[in-house]
């Protein structure tokens, strides 16, 4: 058995790190491979009870700052004492010079650094400190792993690295008319309304706050629309403020953290993304499989492209986005939406990296070289 420790921030439904980690998990030989978790957080147990079940343990260490970092040292310490470890995998680009730095004074032959962004942070002050920190940790590691070429050249630039792609579980992400109607239904939205839609942690990064701005605009061309956003964080109260300065707070669904994404994939009728910056966004992923047609920042790599109807544009070209929102208006609501209309995502990454069966090799030569 090769023991994996796996190093992440959050242990949270909503967050991509995590999803990213918990799907090759699922997804890896469980007989010849085991995780354990180090996190920081868990923002909601669902993801911390089902690592659990499949025989992982998790430690939670104090929250990340400079003054705890003593303490953190302590507590890794006894990890690593706890259980011989032939892999650390480090998800966490700030932490390596900690993490690795303490896995290769114990021995550990294996050490993960792996990319999921291509920037150092929301904050000017904490991207300043995160290039100092990721700068002192690079050298620990002795494999390389990126979500894609733009997140690894930004982490190791020349280094030679390996791209690891957001793959996913494709059956599961695929559309449903079932739980569209369903979680129409519960929702209490009619099969005539505009359904947007928007996933991820509610911060600076993310940009949901682009997307409630454009609400009145969206309102003004489509009456019955509504918008979905999926997660938390701490800018929730900022947002629904928002929401309600604008007038708009009654077609803005404020959802939380959920179990049932690919349910409301299906319910949606477009998804928006208009972070600033991604490594490469599982989201983006997980929609397009569903077969949604998906309006994103140009702040997102190309790579993350699947189909089509994927369409990059600048956030500053605000009339760009609207236009679109009403062309998906025009091809989904109340067009009688059946199931081949969003087939074509989930055909398209049959044979992708996005399909985990395609890629979960990749994961399992990492961690026996």
């Amino acid at each position: 058995m090769i023991h994996v420790l796996q190093i992440v921030p959050e242990l949270n439904p909503s967050g991509g790190i995590e999803n990213v980690i918990m799907n090759y998990y699922r997804a890896i030989d469980r007989t010849r491979f085991q995780f354990d978790f180090v996190t920081h957080s868990i923002v909601d147990d669902v993801y911390a009870k089902e690592a659990k079940s499949l025989g992982a343990r998790i430690c939670l260490m104090p929250k990340f700052t400079p003054q705890a970092f003593p303490r953190i040292e302590a507590k890794f310490a006894a990890v690593l004492r706890s259980q011989r470890y032939d892999v650390v995998h480090c998800n966490m680009a700030n932490a390596a010079f900690l993490y690795l730095r303490m896995a290769k004074k114990a021995g550990i032959g294996e050490r993960i650094l792996h990319s999921h962004q291509d920037h150092y942070a929301d904050v000017w002050s904490h991207a300043v400190r995160n290039m100092l920190l990721v700068v002192m940790g690079k050298r620990y590691a002795n494999i390389r792993l990126a979500c894609s070429k733009v997140a690894g050249d930004f982490l190791f630039g020349s280094q030679p690295y390996t791209v690891l792609p957001n793959a996913i579980d494709l059956d599961k992400y695929k559309f449903s008319e079932a739980a569209r109607r369903a979680k129409r239904t519960e929702l209490g939205l009619t099969g005539d309304q505009l359904v947007l839609g928007n996933v991820g942690r509610l911060t600076p990064q993310k940009n949901q706050q682009f997307l409630i701005s454009l609400m009145p605009q969206i309102l003004q061309r489509v009456p019955n629309a509504v918008l979905l956003i999926v997660g938390t964080g701490d800018l929730l109260d900022q947002l629904q403020q928002q929401a309600d300065s604008l007038g708009v707070a009654g077609h803005i669904r404020f959802l939380g953290i959920r179990t049932d994404l690919n349910e409301l994939y299906s319910a949606m009728d477009c998804f928006l993304l208009p972070s600033i910056y991604e490594g490469l966004p599982e989201t983006l992923v997980e929609a397009q499989i569903n077969g949604l047609p998906c309006i994103v920042s140009t702040g997102v790599t190309q790579e993350s492209r699947i189909i089509d109807s994927c369409w990059f544009v600048d956030c500053t070209d605000r009339d760009v986005w609207l236009d679109w929102v009403e062309q998906s208006a025009k091809e989904y609501v109340g067009s009688g939406i059946v199931a081949a209309d969003r087939l074509a995502g989930f055909k398209a990454a049959q044979d992708s990296v996005y399909n985990i069966r395609q890629t979960i090799g990749t994961l399992e030569a990492a961690y026996v070289r």
